[in-house]
């Protein structure tokens, strides 16, 4: 196999939020991860080097959301973006500039303004676009540059599309949501 075998520095218990997810840095030294540091908080994004055993918070959601989560590295690794919910079904996409070592270098920027529930940011290879999903029962991919220009693109697959990947190439996988009402 060539998959490495590691073992993992205990660092939590982590308290899942409902917007989890977790991404690697390109280098694989560290993680960026979504976790709550004390039970009632809003999740908020931590850098985790889980072979020194420490964890950095990057990020600070207001008070009474339900926080930060679904964190994708930009392919240059110089940008993170993530969802951040104000309620489940009401969020924007924002972006934090960091450094080679996962750092934050500013305050993030929101980068939607939707209010809708969106999340799963996936970054298209140039790092000037994100395609994410967006609405929560029925929801739909949408794509937006970075730069903030140009307005948000529905890319037309239907109801029901979420969690985007997009590899080098630029070929983009998803998942379709079936809801069946009896």
């Amino acid at each position: 196999s060539d998959l490495k075998s590691f073992v993992l520095t205990r660092l939590g218990p982590f308290i899942i939020p409902p917007t989890t997810a977790i991404c690697w840095s390109a280098n694989g030294e560290w993680l960026v991860a979504a976790d709550v540091e004390k039970p009632g908080e809003p999740a908020a994004l931590f850098r985790v080097d889980f072979r020194k055993g420490k964890k950095v918070r990057l990020t600070a959601p207001p008070p009474n959301s339900v926080g930060d989560g679904s964190p994708s590295l930009s392919w240059s690794g110089k940008q993170l973006a993530f969802s951040r919910l104000r309620q489940y079904a009401s969020g924007d996409i924002w972006i934090l500039p960091i450094d080679s070592q996962g750092q934050s270098l500013t305050e993030p920027r929101q980068l939607t303004h939707q209010n809708l529930h969106a999340a799963t940011p996936a970054w298209a290879p140039g790092d000037a676009e994100i395609v994410y999903h967006s609405g929560y029962d029925y929801s739909r991919l949408l794509q937006i540059r970075t730069d903030g220009k140009g307005g948000v693109e529905d890319l037309r697959f239907g109801e029901g599309c979420e969690h985007p990947s997009i590899d080098r190439m630029g070929d983009i996988v998803f998942t379709r949501q079936h809801i069946q009402i009896n």
